[in-house]
């Protein structure tokens, strides 16, 4: 398989940039991987002026996403930061996450349903720290029953929206947020269920 590694790039006492790696099983670099099997992401950049990183955490997930974990310290503030790359080295978001004074990432884990832990130490209180993530699981589609309707003023109507992961299973927990426009809009959102099915009812006026 490849091989992914990530650190710290900068030049001085301070790294500033985020650096990741990756190699073929034959120790060459992975063109398919930014082109040239490298990618940087900047500190300043992407995270405020005077930002320094510290990378300690990495894990990849089944569909190839890399995730990098690591400590960042802007404007004093010190924090846990997680960024995301997808499998052709494209940036993928990123996260912080404050506690009580400096928060320190000492390495991430992922889960089998999909969500990422990290934890560390604050150097301030000598604190355990854990963090848990959402929404890092594979891509979920969303569908709607029935995906367009014509229905008479005056009755109610109702719309089913399923959520499903990758692996085509229902995804539960997911906030749904529907919007009716035309003559007869209304709003409102649900939460999915076990089968991962979330439902909106509204009454036509015109």
């Amino acid at each position: 398989g490849k091989i992914v590694a990530a650190g710290e790039s900068g030049a001085g006492q301070f790294a500033v940039d985020i650096a990741v790696v990756r190699y073929l099983a034959n120790g060459a670099l992975d063109p398919s991987f930014d082109v040239d099997g490298k990618v940087v992401t900047a500190a300043n950049g992407d995270l405020g002026p005077g930002a320094t990183i510290d990378v300690s955490g990495l894990a990849i997930q089944p569909d190839g996403r890399i995730f990098v974990g690591g400590t960042d310290t802007v404007a004093g503030s010190i924090d846990f930061l997680i960024t995301r790359y997808l499998p052709t080295g494209s940036g993928d978001g990123k996260v912080t996450t404050h506690f009580d004074g400096a928060d320190v990432v000492y390495d991430l884990a992922l889960q089998q349903d999909g969500k990422l832990v990290a934890f560390g130490l604050s150097s301030s209180t000598g604190d355990f720290l854990l963090a848990r993530y959402f929404g890092f699981g594979p891509p979920a589609t969303l569908t709607l029953e029935p995906a367009t309707d014509t229905n008479t003023a005056g009755e109610e109507h109702c719309v089913t929206a399923t959520v499903r992961d990758a692996a085509d299973q229902p995804v539960p927990g997911v906030t749904v947020r529907f919007s009716v426009s035309g003559a007869n809009t209304a709003s409102g959102m649900d939460v999915t269920d076990a089968n991962g099915q979330a439902t909106f009812t509204y009454t036509g006026t015109a």
